[in-house]
This record gives C-alpha cells, sequence and structure tokens, in this order.
C-alpha cells in the first residue's frame, strides 16, 4: 500500500543515506501521492543542485500535494545554495518558490526568509509586493532591514536610514524595530519610538549596591534624591549615572546594569513633569 511504501522510503532513506537516491527519484513516478510526496520530500533533504529540474517541474506540474513537497524541497535546495555561498542562484530559486507558492502561505513565509537572509537590495521590488500582505509582512520587513544592512557595508548609509526609517513607520514586530533602531542609532540617528508613544526612556541610575533584601533601606532612599551627591556605602563611593533606554517598548532589565548582579540592589529614578 501507499502508506507502506512510503514509510519505507524513510527507513530507507535514513539507513542508506545518498545510496538510497536511486530508488527516491524512482519514487517520484510511483502512482501513490503518498509515495510522491515522501519521495519529494527526502529529495529536499539532499544537497545535491542536480535535483534541482527534477523539483522544479514537480513544483509546477504536480498533484496539489505533490507540488507542496517539490515546492518545498526546492526551497530546500535554495537554502543550500546560499549556504555554499551561492548567492545569486539562492536568489534566483527562492524568488522561484515565490512565484510558484501563491496560494500557500506557509511556502511563501519560506520564501521570504530565504530572501531576506539573501538581502541583496535588488530584492526590494519583490519584497515591496508583501508588505500589505498580513499574512507574511513580517518577513519582508526583516528582508528591509537585513537589506539596510547591505547597503551599510556598501556605503550607502542615507539610503540605509532612509529604508530603515520607513521600516519604523511600518509598525514592524518588536524583534524588527528593535533591529531597526539599533542601525539607526550607530549612524548617528535618534530613535526613541517609546518615549513618542509615552513611556518614561531617560532615566538615572545606581548601584548596584550589596544585598538583594528589597525591604532594607539603602542610601538612595534616604532623604530627598540629590542627583549630583556621592553616595558612601560600605567602602565605595557611587554616584548617579544618565540612562536612556532604547528598547521599542521601554523594558528595562536592571541586571544589565549592575556588576556584579547577583545579590545586589540598584535604583532607577526619573522625574516627570505633568501640566
Amino acid at each position: 500500500e501507499g502508506s507502506q511504501k512510503a514509510a519505507l522510503l524513510y527507513v530507507l532513506a535514513e539507513r542508506r543515506g545518498d545510496e538510497a537516491q536511486p530508488l527516491l527519484r524512482k519514487a517520484t513516478n510511483d502512482p501513490s501521492p503518498q509515495v510522491k510526496v515522501a519521495a519529494f520530500s527526502l529529495l529536499g533533504e539532499l544537497d545535491d543542485p542536480a535535483l534541482e529540474p527534477v523539483m522544479l517541474e514537480a513544483a509546477q506540474s504536480g498533484s496539489q500535494q505533490v507540488r507542496v513537497a517539490a515546492l518545498q524541497g526546492y526551497a530546500n535546495l535554495a537554502r543550500a545554495a546560499f549556504e555554499r555561498g551561492d548567492k545569486k542562484k539562492a536568489l534566483e530559486m527562492f524568488n522561484r518558490v515565490l512565484d510558484l507558492a501563491a496560494d500557500n502561505r506557509q511556502m511563501r513565509r519560506i520564501a521570504l526568509r530565504g530572501v531576506a537572509s539573501v538581502a541583496d537590495p535588488d530584492s526590494l521590488p519583490a519584497l515591496e509586493k508583501y508588505i500589505d500582505d498580513t499574512n507574511v509582512r513580517d518577513e519582508a520587513l526583516r528582508g528591509f532591514v537585513n537589506i539596510a544592512s547591505t547597503m551599510r557595508q556598501a556605503g550607502q548609509d542615507e539610503e540605509a536610514k532612509e529604508l530603515l526609517w520607513r521600516v519604523v513607520k511600518l509598525q514592524p514586530p518588536e524583534d524588527v524595530l528593535r533591529r531597526a533602531g539599533r542601525d539607526l542609532i550607530a549612524m548617528g540617528e535618534e530613535f526613541d519610538p517609546a518615549a513618542s508613544a509615552g513611556f518614561v526612556t531617560h532615566w538615572w541610575f545606581i548601584g548596584p549596591f550589596d544585598g538583594p533584601d528589597i525591604d532594607k533601606v539603602f542610601p538612595p532612599e534616604e532623604g530627598e534624591v540629590d542627583l549630583d551627591a556621592k553616595i558612601e556605602f560600605q567602602g565605595r563611593e557611587y554616584t548617579w549615572k544618565k540612562f536612556h533606554s532604547t528598547d521599542p517598548v521601554a523594558r528595562i532589565n536592571l541586571a544589565d546594569l549592575m556588576d556584579p548582579d547577583d545579590n545586589v540592589t540598584g535604583y532607577l529614578y526619573a522625574e516627570i513633569e505633568v501640566d
């Protein structure tokens, strides 16, 4: 039965490795859709450029199930080409997957991730098509950020800034926003989306003071805060230092500001004026 044949293909591919390839190729012509899907899925895991036309033909003309399996295998071959350093070939293949995956959201995502990883500025028009598609726009925006990095490496800072600011205005997911902001700051741009959203991003920090007791009153809590004062505690001198959070939603991990960061206490202080 087809299901049994398919199961045997997986076993043989696992046990025999490359020696199973002729059998897998033969199985792509089996009358059972299950066997064909298994064969194309397994062939797609082999880093063999010679399989590209076989995969492409099946992705274009096979049944629905076979097309998806072959397209996944073709995308795997594209990824293998990228990892070999053949970015031009990989990009051509990922773009082909995009063209053939119009009705498959998951495959579009995979292809867009591939296009994003190549980070070729010539891919911008291809990515542009997907920024209004809520199903895959995050992958397209990640591609924009990667391409901006390529532009920076080529000395095209102004083009990179323009692209990154565009990403920021499109309200990308948090990881993309953080990357875009980090790169903009590295290029001397002022980036503070959290402040514009109403979060407190400018603080003063002091610490670490030895001891983790949340109920203990450490010197910063004694009397009024004097940001210019020097505080003596257990033979050490402390001063308040300015801290600006560049996190997109103004999150601050206090431990990141302290050394040591174990069994210690630190303070953040901010002043807010409200009309």
